[in-house]
C-alpha cells in the first residue's frame, strides 16, 4: 500500500491511500500529454478522485508501513 499526496495550486493538500497498479496508473495520466484529466482510485475508501493536470502543483508518495501488533 501507498500513499499518495498531491498538492494543488491553491495549498489543498490530499493524501491518498492507493495500491501499486492505481499509482501506476495515476502517474501514467500525468505522463501523457493529451490528457486533461489524472484519476486516482483510494484503496481505503473506494473512491475516486478526479485532478485537472493543471492544477497539480506537486505530488509525492511513499510505501505505507504495516503497523505490528
Amino acid at each position: 500500500m501507498n500513499v499518495l499526496i498531491i498538492e494543488t495550486k491553491n495549498g489543498i493538500l490530499h493524501r491518498v491511500h492507493v495500491n501499486d497498479s492505481d499509482l501506476d496508473e495515476f502517474k501514467d495520466d500525468l505522463t501523457y500529454y493529451e490528457r486533461d484529466c489524472a484519476e486516482v482510485k483510494c484503496a481505503k475508501t473506494k473512491g475516486t478522485f478526479v485532478f485537472k493536470r493543471s492544477e497539480i502543483s506537486a505530488y509525492s508518495y511513499g510505501k505505507v508501513e504495516e503497523e505490528s501488533q
